[in-house]
């Protein structure tokens, strides 16, 4: 009952970014689902869903520095807009990725699509989309938190990023295999 109370208490203090993250999020996502959807035939076989050590080294790499980026971005002002940028550029790539898979795969490939990829987007885009609002507010000093709260946050995304890359692993091994 205390963390239910402690989530209302979140969502009711960062209510309007987190409105505005949900805008740009679901901007971007379709954004990307239409790009991904509309790949000719051609690209889309030149492109080969296989696992490798260095894909999963540069998918957590990548994912370490949009982490550090939101630390950077808690220190100026203009760290909002680094947020904003960097939910619309996940939001996009995660759309990207649903509709380009459906594009590859088709019905054949939706078990996976439900299974694997579209919860990996959800867990990635809610953490950041969750962390660009705290980040935010106190970039923007609305709602300073202290640094032990926020290098909290910051691992726990870091956590959920890593679940979300361990997710894409499983789905482009489903669907290599």
């Amino acid at each position: 009952m205390r963390s239910l109370h402690s989530a209302a208490h979140n969502i009711a203090l960062y209510r309007y970014g987190l409105l505005a993250a949900v805008f740009l999020v679901i901007a971007a996502l379709t954004c990307g689902v239409r790009s991904g959807a509309e790949l000719t035939q051609e690209s889309l076989d030149g492109i080969v869903v296989a696992l490798s050590v260095w894909k999963v080294l540069g998918l957590i790499l990548r994912e370490t520095l949009c982490v550090l980026a939101l630390l950077l971005a808690a220190m100026h002002p203009f760290g909002c807009a680094l947020c904003a940028v960097l939910l619309v550029g996940k939001a996009f790539a995660v759309g990207y990725s649903w509709g380009w898979w459906m594009a590859k795969f088709g019905w054949i490939g939706i078990f996976s699509l439900v299974l694997t990829m579209v919860p990996q987007g959800l867990i990635s885009l809610g953490a950041y989309a969750y962390g660009g609002c705290v980040t935010s507010y106190a970039a923007l000093r609305i709602h300073p938190i202290t640094r032990r709260e926020y290098f909290r946050l910051l691992m726990i995304i870091l956590i959920l990023q890593g679940i979300a890359v361990f997710l894409r692993c499983i789905g482009c091994a489903w669907a290599g295999a």
